[in-house]
């Protein structure tokens, strides 16, 4: 991972192979990120997708591997939680398929 600060506003480039929310936490652990928002686009070949059942009060879990996939919106937000950065983000990806 490389960044740049510029005022309170962080520029970051994930390395491929890097893991984009552990890099995150990881910045966010640094440099003392207690709020803040993160917007991305990119490109991956693996990702681990969470699905939250509002009725069964859990997640399902999906890993999408092997395939190249641009991200085409990544949002999210940067709290604390027990004194440590959490994070909440959401994804649109698309695949050569259009899917």
């Amino acid at each position: 991972m490389q960044y740049k600060k510029f005022e309170n506003t962080y520029i970051v480039r994930i390395e491929k192979g890097e893991e984009v929310m552990e890099k995150l936490n990881e910045l966010a652990e640094k440099e003392n990120i207690k709020v803040g928002s993160v917007t991305a686009v990119g490109a991956t070949n693996r990702a681990e997708l969470l699905w939250y059942d509002p009725d069964k009060k859990e997640y399902a879990e999906k890993t999408l591997e092997g395939e190249n996939y641009e991200i085409t919106a990544f949002i999210g937000n940067i709290t604390r939680k027990d004194g440590k950065p959490y994070l909440h983000c959401h994804i649109t990806m698309g695949d050569r398929n259009m899917t």
